[in-house]
């Protein structure tokens, strides 16, 4: 048998791939048991979240199929033979195509949430071109690695496009935290709802900041490390990392109920956020349900606290209610 030449980086060549995929199986499994407990904590959600929710789930199992098969030619069949580390294989598909519309469905979804609490038609508008356009250069990035079909060339030829996906995701994640705290702050009263904005503050930064993060240095990988394969493990997980953030943030209300011992929903007409809770005094003295109600945070024409006569003939008026 000849001997084959093996690369002097082929540590960097193929750790990449090996760590991308161990990742991206881990946040698989997370993101599974976050969908699992959205499926059984709320299900009297609005059928077009549910929809948006399971449809995430399906774009990421199609991902990590793909993965799979890239894994096993790359790893299994092709162990031993450098050329297959230049092989993308399907990476052009189940990385930045798909990638790009989970990150902008994301971002999206955040954008109507920011028009919810801003009523600010320009800023989530704005918002949502710079989703769209990230969107739409990681599926043009995908479409070029599928024409160049060289690793090692991937880089000169998609640089454009690419600087454009991943510089538009961190810019718009950055923008989207920055909204949410703003608007979150706002909020505050000095009540005991503040706890709860406090813990929206919290993860919205959180999350926000890791998206952003990984998107970053995916971003350094590829324009600094031009022969090696560094920026394939922040890529491989991108996508997990966006919809494990969205599905944190939803499963929040799981927590939030058992701050106020009550529920949390949102009205189908405006999307404003409510909290229902029960009081120990009114526990104790008369069962009477006390109401804090986190309506449109900027807006100051209503107390926090309303009596439960008149939040008994507001929600009458309501014809559903729909969680977040």
């Amino acid at each position: 048998m000849a001997c084959v030449e093996v690369p002097d980086n082929i540590t960097l060549l193929a750790a990449p791939h090996l760590f991308g995929h161990l990742f991206n199986y881990g946040l698989f499994g997370v993101l599974s048991t976050q969908v699992f407990i959205y499926h059984v904590s709320f299900p009297n959600d609005r059928l077009r979240l549910k929809v948006f929710v399971y449809g995430l789930y399906a774009m990421e199992v199609l991902q990590l199929v793909m993965a799979t098969h890239d894994a096993f030619e790359t790893l299994g069949r092709g162990w031993g033979n450098t050329t297959t580390l230049d092989n993308p294989q399907w990476l052009w598909f189940d990385v930045p195509l798909i990638s790009g519309i989970v990150s902008a469905s994301v971002q999206i979804y955040f954008a109507w949430r920011i028009y919810v609490l801003s009523r600010s038609k320009i800023l989530s508008g704005f918002i949502v071109l710079i989703a769209l356009a990230q969107g739409s250069a990681g599926i043009a990035s995908g479409i070029k690695a599928h024409l160049v079909n060289s690793l090692a060339d991937l880089q000169a030829e998609t640089t454009k496009s690419l600087i454009v996906w991943l510089g538009g995701s961190v810019a718009c994640d950055i923008v989207i935290a920055l909204c949410m705290l703003y608007y979150l702050s706002r909020g505050r009263r000095g009540l005991a709802s503040d706890a709860l904005l406090a813990r929206l503050i919290r993860l919205t930064v959180e999350t926000g900041t890791l998206t952003a993060s990984v998107a970053c240095l995916d971003l350094v990988f590829f324009l600094v490390f031009k022969h090696n394969n560094l920026h394939l493990t922040p890529a491989l997980i991108l996508t997990k990392i966006y919809t494990n953030s969205l599905m944190m943030l939803l499963n929040n209300r799981t927590q939030m109920r058992s701050m106020i011992g009550g529920q949390v929903w949102m009205t189908e007409e405006t999307g404003d956020v409510e909290l229902a809770s029960r009081s120990r005094t009114s526990r104790r003295r008369s069962a009477v349900p006390q109401q804090v109600a986190l309506r449109k945070f900027p807006s100051q024409e209503r107390d926090s606290v309303s009596d439960p006569s008149s939040l008994k003939a507001e929600t009458a008026q309501e014809s559903k209610v729909t969680g977040t």
